[in-house]
């Protein structure tokens, strides 16, 4: 551990800072690789990093003009980590919540959305296309709950997308992908710059500049 530290240092891989210093120089770093023409990735702990470094950093390249100025808002979608017994306890169950079925389940296809509407003793009551399905306990796997958190994205930005889909277009997205923005149409289709869309109904994403380690 000592040597490949040494070896890192002598590469000036490693960056002393303060505490308070480390987003800000990261978000400085990213920029003067950004203007190189170089990719990156910032990998951080926890969520609540990965969130201020995001936006950190997307403001330094808003700024340099590295990506639009024309910006959408829209509300996508992350993920709760809730396990089976959570998302059957009503406690942990809120209004603005996003049920997203991650498989099929009573006649509706993977990424369909809907809503809690309660908690019943052989399942969880969700409103789907208007109408109500209970869902299992044992079939608890099959929804992700989300929160819908505002992003903005402009020609140039970077996306995580958070989830497996396959568009109706019949295009791809992988859980996990960092996906590049080429333009929103006026409808909130987001076209890729490999010219795959994601549709409206898709906002299984977050802002791709930092992920979780």
């Amino acid at each position: 551990m000592e040597e490949s530290f040494q070896r890192w240092d002598r590469l000036g891989a490693i960056i002393g800072c303060q505490w308070g210093e480390q987003q800000e120089k990261l978000a400085a770093e990213y920029l003067r690789l950004a203007e190189q023409g170089k990719t990156s990735l910032v990998v951080a702990q926890t969520w609540s990093e990965v969130a201020n470094v995001n936006e950190q950093v997307r403001e330094a390249l808003k700024g340099r003009g590295l990506i639009g100025t024309k910006e959408t808002t829209v509300a996508a979608l992350e993920r709760l980590d809730l396990t089976n017994a959570q998302k059957a306890d009503r406690n942990y169950h809120r209004a603005d919540q996003v049920v997203v079925l991650n498989r099929p389940l009573a006649g509706h296809k993977p990424g369909s959305t809907g809503t809690v509407v309660g908690s019943l003793k052989r399942g969880v009551a969700v409103e789907i296309g208007g109408r109500v399905v209970v869902v299992p306990r044992s079939k608890l796997d099959r929804l992700t709950f989300n929160r819908q958190v505002p992003v903005k994205v402009a020609r140039g930005d970077r996306l995580q997308i958070r989830a497996n889909r396959r568009t109706e277009n019949g295009d791809v997205l992988t859980n996990g992908e960092i996906a590049t923005v080429q333009a929103i149409v006026p409808d909130g289709t987001i076209v890729l710059a490999d010219g795959r869309k994601i549709e409206p109904g898709f906002r299984e994403f977050l802002p791709g500049y930092a992920v979780t380690s």
